[in-house]
């Protein structure tokens, strides 16, 4: 009984998330949100906070599983084509060069330093979306 109620709770606090960022992109500021909703001011600001938090680690893991599913795509493809390029055939050759340039991008081993200072990542996207949807 009690973790039906723990569930159920949850549910409600998770739907309360979202109708909160649904309200936040519709423009309305935390005091509208919070008679909405009919939770404090506080309360609708941390629903909107979290919601975004979740959204970010969500996508960054996404990110993070894709990144990985083509790394080792690439590994296979090299894996392949390794010995023939091993023996001098320049048409391999050429190839894996092509398999390490796409992996050094995918791994981002090719930004110039001061270049990957100003590289936006999802989460510094979604830590931006944060930010600006708290505000009024």
């Amino acid at each position: 009984m009690a973790t039906q109620k723990n569930t159920s709770k949850k549910l409600c606090v998770v739907q309360k998330q979202q109708q909160a960022v649904m309200f936040r992109m519709q423009n309305l500021t935390f005091q509208q949100i919070s008679e909405r909703l009919g939770v404090s001011v506080s309360q609708a600001h941390r629903y909107v906070q979290n919601s975004l938090k979740d959204l970010a680690e969500k996508l960054s893991e996404d990110t993070q599983a894709l990144r990985e599913l083509h790394r080792q795509r690439l590994d296979r493809m090299a894996a392949g084509l390794w010995p023939a390029a091993e023996t001098g055939n320049t048409q391999a050759i050429t190839t894996m060069l092509k398999l390490m340039e796409r992996e050094a991008v995918l791994l981002g081993l090719d930004v110039p330093s001061a270049k990957r200072e100003e590289h936006t990542r999802y989460d510094e996207i979604a830590e931006r979306l944060m930010r600006n949807a708290m505000r009024d």
